[in-house]
């Protein structure tokens, strides 16, 4: 099979699970970024150059399947390849010692990271800068979404890397 349609059926699955599998899951308002973990996950594996246009591809998507402002989602999306690309050149992007937890630093800062990005695109649209602090969320509500964030994060990654091998796809 190509590696545009694997690529392109796994991100309309994902995004298709995020807007109505994921939040029926969750009890309160809080839950996964489904679609996040995976730009992230393949970031880490594919690198920023084999991956740059695939998530602006799946930000577009993501935006007109939410009804959000085209763009946002890309501009998350961008921020947490670029992160991945900055971090992965000067560390060792692997499952074995320090890999672990650089993998834990990018999914805790592309969760804050989307929160300012929504924060910031809610008070735009209200014209005041006045619920920018309200539209961040708890210090309870971003632990706990980085928690399930990590969760994603890391069956996304065993799921691409089984799918890549599976398939033979090659990274760029």
């Amino acid at each position: 099979m190509s590696k545009k349609i694997i690529y392109s059926f796994l991100i309309i699955i994902s995004i298709l699970l995020q807007i109505s599998v994921v939040p029926a899951l969750s009890r309160s308002h809080v839950f996964a970024d489904n679609v996040l973990m995976l730009i992230l996950a393949w970031s880490v594996i594919d690198g920023f150059s084999g991956f740059l246009k695939w998530a602006v591809i799946a930000g577009i998507l993501y935006d007109l399947a939410t009804y959000s402002i085209v763009g946002v989602h890309v501009l998350i999306f961008l921020g947490a390849v670029y992160l991945v690309s900055f971090l992965s050149r000067r560390f060792a992007a692997d499952f074995r010692g320090m890999g672990i937890l650089l993998f834990l630093g990018f999914v805790i800062v592309a969760t804050i990271f989307s929160h300012f990005v929504y924060a910031f695109v809610s008070a735009w649209e209200m014209d005041s800068m006045r619920g920018f602090a309200l539209s961040l969320g708890g210090l309870s509500s971003v632990i706990l979404e980085v928690a399930y964030n990590t969760i994603v994060f890391f069956i996304w990654f065993w799921l691409i890397k089984k799918t890549k091998n599976f398939f033979a796809l090659e990274t760029i």
